[in-house]
């Protein structure tokens, strides 16, 4: 009887070390993801090269033109998906060892988290990249184009412009070129695009 309950409390010790050893590496990785996003930005060296930019080639540039494939997806090797997978790994390992497997179910586990949360960090990142590539195109292509001061810009501040476009009436955040103030119903060019503002000079 006694044999019995050594065994058992051995077994149930040995899933508990099994159980810590997986959740802190989830949660190290996950805390160290979450570093990378917060503090980490941008790295090109998570990117493919292939930025080829596919215009539909219309004369007037508008703004809601195709702009597919304006930038590269996410490498595979990317540290973002990596940390993904150890995140995955220490979740589907802690499952593993929560549902009573050995260091062999438990690994198996952790290899299916580690493919299914990577795959998930490999996607998610690729739409936002994707979508920001767009924006910055879109934004792009708006130089040039007349629109309507919509709110006042006053002076060296922000002000709003309504510009008609293909799709409809889109409205922009807009600064005046010199920073000077730009009465409402105006018509001003679009002569820049900063972040997510226009830059803009009256009409002549």
């Amino acid at each position: 009887m006694a044999t019995l309950l050594l065994l058992s409390a051995g077994g149930a010790w040995e899933r508990l070390g099994l159980s810590f050893f997986y959740v802190t590496l989830s949660l190290l990785a996950l805390l160290i993801l979450s570093l990378s996003f917060l503090f980490g930005g941008h790295d090109e060296a998570d990117h493919d090269v292939d930025h080829d930019v596919d215009h539909d080639g219309d004369t007037d540039h508008d703004a809601d033109h195709d702009t597919g494939g304006a930038q590269g997806n996410l490498s595979l090797l990317s540290t973002k998906v990596f940390l993904g997978g150890a995140f995955g790994f220490g979740f589907g390992g802690f499952v593993g060892a929560r549902i009573g497997l050995d260091w062999t179910g438990c690994n198996l586990c952790g290899v299916v988290g580690a493919i299914i949360f990577g795959a998930l960090i490999y996607g998610l990142m690729n739409a936002l990249y994707h979508r920001q590539g767009n924006s910055t195109v879109r934004m792009a292509t708006l130089v040039g184009k007349t629109a309507i001061v919509d709110i006042a810009i006053g002076a060296n501040s922000v002000g709003r412009i309504a510009l008609e476009l293909r799709s409809g009436t889109e409205i922009f955040r807009a600064r005046s070129v010199d920073g000077s103030a730009i009465q409402s119903g105006s018509p001003v060019v679009i002569t820049s695009v900063a972040g997510g503002e226009t830059i803009v000079q009256k009409a002549v």
